[in-house]
């Protein structure tokens, strides 16, 4: 996910210093603070102290000993104790996972919350739509895939038939190859404004409540744009977080 918007791991920052201090201060691993913050603060328009109350919640939820977060982690942290009522979110926690060994890092986990939780121009949007619909990660989707993704962005919408579904499908599949890579997929989409809007009405089950504090502005602000997850637990005590004891191996 990190690829898609450029966020490549930088060197030192200042806020990596400021953030690696907080790590000493809860006796984290320092080298899960250095993330390339100033990159990721610029792009999502982030404070640091946002950045450093998501790392508080990284911390609780209960990382190894080398700083790192399962999935089963990952997902109760957001209040989800059954990843198959989930899918998408288990999905999301695929696309993060980019080497594929069952594990994310603070950088990783940071960018998956403000992908949730921040404007996006549109192409960004469409781009992980596709993705996270993709389950077999072949970069195509299928006729099933795409009536997947029909049916979870627009579930009221009677018009999307299996035969009109299918229709739809051939015509994005302009090069007739049976499967719509991405570039198919975002054009037909930014051709089409009422699709483009079902998915962005979508991506709001993927927005959490913000920690406190936090001032990354919600995609389609306000209250109502929370739906699902919104744990209770998810918003940090307002007091100094404590290192978290047990940690899981």
């Amino acid at each position: 996910m990190a690829k898609w918007f450029g966020l490549l791991k930088t060197s030192h920052s200042y806020d990596d210093v400021r953030l690696q201090a907080l790590a000493s201060k809860m006796h984290a691993p320092l080298n899960n603070a250095v993330i390339g913050a100033d990159s990721i603060r610029r792009f999502f328009h982030m404070k640091l102290d946002d950045i450093q109350a998501y790392y508080k919640k990284f911390q609780e939820i209960g990382p190894n000993s080398d700083g790192l977060l399962s999935q089963e982690q990952f997902l109760l942290g957001l209040g989800i104790e059954d990843p198959e009522k989930s899918v998408e979110w288990a999905r999301v926690f695929e696309l993060l996972d980019e080497d594929g060994d069952g594990f994310i890092d603070f950088r990783v986990y940071l960018i998956g919350m403000a992908f949730a939780n921040t404007e996006l121009d549109n192409e960004d949007v469409l781009k992980a739509v596709h993705q996270i619909f993709d389950s077999d990660g072949d970069g195509f989707l299928t006729l099933q895939e795409f009536t997947s993704i029909l049916h979870n962005a627009c579930p009221s919408d009677e018009l999307y038939t299996p035969r009109s579904i299918k229709e739809i499908f051939e015509r994005v599949d302009e090069n007739k190859d049976g499967k719509i890579a991405i570039s198919e997929f975002t054009k037909y989409c930014s051709e089409h404004p009422k699709i483009s809007e079902s998915f962005h009405l979508w991506r709001k089950n993927f927005q959490i409540r913000p920690l406190p504090g936090v001032r990354t502005k919600l995609a389609g602000g306000g209250a109502g744009a929370m739906i699902s997850p919104t744990p209770s637990d998810f918003r940090a005590d307002s007091k100094e977080a404590k290192a978290p004891e047990g940690k899981a191996e």
